[in-house]
């Protein structure tokens, strides 16, 4: 399952995918599956996914907790959530000042994720450093960068990755 579409399980899932679902609140989105809040999916049935992706969607949720015990809930045993969010950037263009809550460190997804996986299935880095966050910050393509795009430097983080195992 992913939300608003299903970009990801597409091109990282290929031909080992046999049923993709997509996620949306918006009634209007033709590309969903199911209709319905990550807070309270109470149309899912528990242990229904072997995979969830929740790319920069964190951020958006007000009530952090009632989403992952839901994520929790509706994956397989075994299954997998795989996260993102923000440590940096702008407030959203689409969410606004008054729908953009979160930003996150490793310690806080950490924290978050530990509530309803067990700690020792959890996988959670950092990516960035100050000069990849400077040049996100100010809009810099990576061809006008001149940095190490593989050095992660965990002080400066810009996104956050996490692979939580139920």
């Amino acid at each position: 399952m992913e939300l608003l579409n299903n970009n990801y399980t597409n091109k990282f899932g290929e031909n080992r995918v046999s049923k993709s679902d997509v996620l949306d609140i918006d009634k209007n989105n033709r590309q969903a599956t199911i209709c319905g809040d990550l807070r309270n999916l109470h149309s899912v049935p528990d242990n229904k996914y072997d995979c969830i992706i929740l790319t920069q969607v964190f951020q958006f949720i007000d009530n952090l907790k009632a989403a992952v015990e839901e994520c929790y809930r509706i994956l397989k045993p075994g299954g997998t959530l795989l996260v993102t969010v923000p440590a940096l950037g702008r407030v959203d263009c689409v969410g606004g000042i008054d729908g953009d809550y979160w930003r996150f460190t490793r310690a806080s997804l950490a924290y978050l994720l530990k509530q309803s996986f067990p700690e020792n299935n959890l996988t959670i880095n950092s990516l960035g450093n100050v000069l990849a966050s400077v040049n996100f910050l100010i809009g810099a393509s990576v061809e006008e960068s001149n940095f190490d795009k593989n050095f992660n430097d965990d002080n400066f983080p810009l996104i956050i990755t996490a692979i939580a195992k139920k």
